[in-house]
């Protein structure tokens, strides 16, 4: 009920039917680990009801892991490596953050602590990067140091210089981090003052955290939190699988002869003539100056249709929904019959007996390649269900792509312009909130 966000939940509802997918499947199975009832996200996708999940639990051998802080030499994965291949001009400003708007008073040294805690426990957070004879390099450096942490106080300005200064601040410290030297992570507490909540703003470089880590992290952090202001030694939950030793099992992953095997089939699949998006001016620059954000929200009553009342109508995900929802309106568009995207995946599937990656952080994603179903003679409905059998085929050569997409093979694949991403429902935490400046 806490992770699908509603009030009751029988034993013989579906997961996905109430609005589940495979991100938060991943935070069940991590709750439940945690709770000593072994599962794993292929067992909640073969065992969609806790009825039938109960008789399944336990059935799996739970994975150990090592606890203590892993140091050394750790494996580029694939995505890592196609960071590097675009050579970007600015890469150690490539991050992701959050600003958080602090609900009760909490005292900026414990703070700190929990923060230290988190890049102590988190391994992926002390990850840095050097240039090498036969390409970059990574190794997770030691734990300790000093902690990229500070508070600012701003209580005496007024609210329009306050949000001058965050922004001024927040620049500064995207700016900041340094891939080789570290920090790789920063965070930031503004004091606003006693008639208004602080703000705390994180910064992670994107090679050390995505979607799934912000989930991890900011739970971990509320914990941590919660514990010190009840004069509690931190305890965070067990750690899983290394991220090093995932990055190991990938990479030998994306060597093995079956994989190899499959993507021929796929490279062909992906270059069925497809006309390219229309541009007002072909060969033009394509930088983020001329680029511009359009946002567009819906009502929570249509957004609790999509996420909870059409699946179980058409035994469908929120992903199809979006997916099939994108590719009607840009053939609207385009009059064309196709549309060829690059879709996000979260990264950890249940491809390693061995391995557990449900509460990992780092930079796990993957993008595949897909293309959408022909439009020609489809309805609303008819069109839903293709999409869902387009994303749906072949669900473990899938993830092989997902693998092969990001190595050298890359290069031979079709140019393509659209990424849409569903970054599934993101649960408020109880002392602190997402907010703006």
């Amino acid at each position: 009920m806490e992770v699908l966000g509603i009030e009751r939940v029988g034993i013989h509802d579906n997961f996905f039917e109430l609005g589940g997918d495979s991100i938060l499947s991943i935070q069940i199975v991590a709750k439940a680990n945690r709770a000593g009832i072994q599962l794993t996200p292929k067992l909640l996708f073969q065992h969609q009801t806790i009825a039938f999940l109960a008789a399944a639990a336990g059935t799996v051998e739970a994975v150990r892991a090592e606890q203590k802080p892993v140091t050394g030499a750790v494996p580029l994965t694939p995505v890592q490596q196609w960071f590097f291949e675009e050579n970007f001009a600015c890469g150690h400003h490539w991050n992701q953050a959050v600003m958080l708007e602090v609900r009760q008073p909490l005292e900026a040294v414990l703070l700190e602590r929990a923060f230290a805690q988190l890049l102590t426990h988190h391994d992926a957070l002390r990850l840095r990067f050097a240039p090498g004879e036969s390409g970059w390099q990574q190794f997770n450096a030691e734990p300790g140091g000093a902690v990229p942490f500070e508070k600012l106080d701003l209580s005496n300005l007024l609210t329009n210089e306050q949000s001058c200064a965050i922004e001024s601040k927040a620049d500064a410290v995207q700016a900041s981090l340094n891939l080789s030297e570290g920090p790789l992570a920063r965070a930031v507490l503004f004091d606003l003052g006693a008639q208004q909540p602080s703000r705390l703003l994180i910064v992670i470089h994107h090679l050390a955290v995505d979607g799934v880590s912000w989930r991890i992290l900011l739970e971990d952090l509320q914990n941590a939190c919660e514990q010190l202001s009840r004069g509690l030694a931190i305890s965070l939950p067990p750690k899983t699988t290394s991220f090093k030793q995932w990055a190991q099992r990938l990479v030998e992953y994306a060597q093995s002869e079956a994989l190899h095997e499959e993507f021929d089939y796929w490279l062909a699949h992906l270059q069925k003539p497809i006309s390219p998006l229309p541009v007002d001016f072909a060969g033009g620059s394509n930088a983020v100056a001329q680029s511009r954000i359009v946002s567009v929200a819906i009502a929570a009553e249509d957004t609790n249709v999509l996420l909870h009342e059409v699946p179980k109508v058409y035994r469908t995900q929120i992903n199809d929904v979006l997916l099939a929802a994108l590719a009607w309106a840009f053939a609207q568009w385009t009059r064309e019959p196709s549309l060829l995207v690059d879709l996000d995946g979260h990264g950890r599937e249940d491809i390693f007996p061995d391995a557990d990656v449900s509460r990992d952080c780092g930079l796990v994603y993957f993008r595949v390649s897909g293309t959408a179903v022909d439009r020609r003679g489809f309805n609303s409905c008819r069109w839903l269900k293709g999409c869902q059998r387009t994303v749906a085929r072949h669900p473990e050569s899938r993830y092989r792509l997902r693998v092969a997409a990001i190595s050298r093979w890359r290069r031979n694949f079709p140019e393509i312009a659209l990424a849409p991403g569903c970054r599934g429902e993101f649960q408020l935490l109880r002392t602190v909130r997402p907010s703006s400046p």
